[in-house]
């Protein structure tokens, strides 16, 4: 468990580090553009890429602390009417479609990536090789089924919401 928190301290201080690398890179740019009326042509594809990288990681964490929008009518409904089963089953259900979604997109995503580095394929204007900004929606889909597999864990096994901010659903009762 100390490994999983490290871990996550890890992927949180790198989302922080990107996006102070994001609020720099643009800063630079719009000096270098609009005040020395030179173009850095490799900050854009840089940008691009922290912004990929950034957003699926991003979202893998919103998802695992159960900050991620999604509709939570029919949660409610059936917490406050006491059917703690159906919720329990609903929270199963999501966490197996967001691991399977995952899992498939993530597989689509690692051939692209592979038939990127098998071809050789550069970027045009940084000459990088051209894998390394999907490479952030891999890494994403991989966080995702990692904490969808933990949510499903969690919710088989009645654990408390607590630890993530969530109010307990009274799982331990059902």
């Amino acid at each position: 468990m100390n490994l999983l928190k490290r871990s996550l301290s890890f992927v949180e201080f790198f989302m922080g580090i990107t996006g102070l690398a994001a609020i720099l890179l643009t800063t630079l740019g719009v000096f270098t553009r609009f005040v020395l009326k030179v173009s850095i042509a490799w900050s854009d594809e840089l940008l691009r890429t922290i912004f990929v990288w950034a957003y699926f990681i991003g979202t893998a964490l919103l998802y695992r602390n159960s900050d991620l929008m999604r509709l939570e009518l029919l949660d409610e409904m059936l917490k406050k009417r006491g059917k703690l089963r159906a919720y329990r089953f609903l929270r199963l259900l999501q966490s197996l479609c967001v691991a399977c979604f995952s899992g498939i997109v993530g597989y689509y995503g690692y051939i692209a990536i592979m038939a990127q580095v098998s071809s050789g394929q550069m970027t045009t204007t940084s000459n990088t090789p051209a894998w390394v900004s999907p490479l952030g929606f891999l890494v994403g889909m991989i966080l995702l089924i990692l904490f969808s597999l933990e949510q499903f864990y969690k919710h088989w096994w009645h654990k408390d919401h607590r630890s993530h901010g969530e109010e307990s659903p009274g799982l331990d009762t059902v």
